[in-house]
């Protein structure tokens, strides 16, 4: 069964948020970079770039697990219900990843406004560091759905296979 033009159009648009959520993580440590190497021993700089860093993480496993949902419900014996429900699953996922590009945006901006006048004090870059843990949370959630997602349509091929 050919897939109906609205998940391509899901599909589409969850991939270009990824990349744009991507793409707001890798600016996010080309700002940090600079104030870890003129303080390489503040933990809280080492823990948000360690925090970007994982999202850059996380965006790789989004895409990998929509791209296995994707395959799955590409094939021929696959129902109009069960191509809904994957239809539902992507929007979940890509409400999420909407969820995390705004976090990310707020915590890079508000890091670059602070940096931009002297390294941020300790209090300014807890705040920061407890959004980017909330964010990071959220995207960390998000990834294990992705993973139960791509899981539950995997085992419905391989019960399909099975049954054949």
């Amino acid at each position: 069964m050919a897939l109906p033009s609205e998940i391509t159009a899901l599909t589409d648009h969850l991939n270009q948020e990824l990349d744009q959520t991507e793409q707001k993580a890798i600016e996010g440590l080309n700002i940090v970079r600079p104030a870890l190497s003129r303080f390489p021993d503040n933990a809280i700089l080492i823990q948000f770039f360690a925090y970007l860093n994982n999202v850059v993480l996380f965006v790789e496993t989004y895409k990998r697990q929509s791209q296995n949902t994707i395959e799955r419900i590409s094939a021929n014996d696959v129902t109009a219900a069960e191509i809904q429900e994957a239809g539902e699953d992507l929007g979940t996922i890509l409400g999420r990843v909407l969820e995390t590009k705004i976090g990310i945006r707020r915590i890079i901006t508000r890091f670059f406004e602070l940096a931009m006048k002297q390294l941020p004090d300790e209090k300014e870059l807890l705040e920061l560091l407890e959004m980017a843990r909330i964010v990071e949370q959220q995207a960390r959630e998000t990834s294990e759905l992705a993973t139960e997602i791509a899981y539950k349509w995997q085992r419905r091929l391989e019960t399909r296979i099975a049954a054949k």
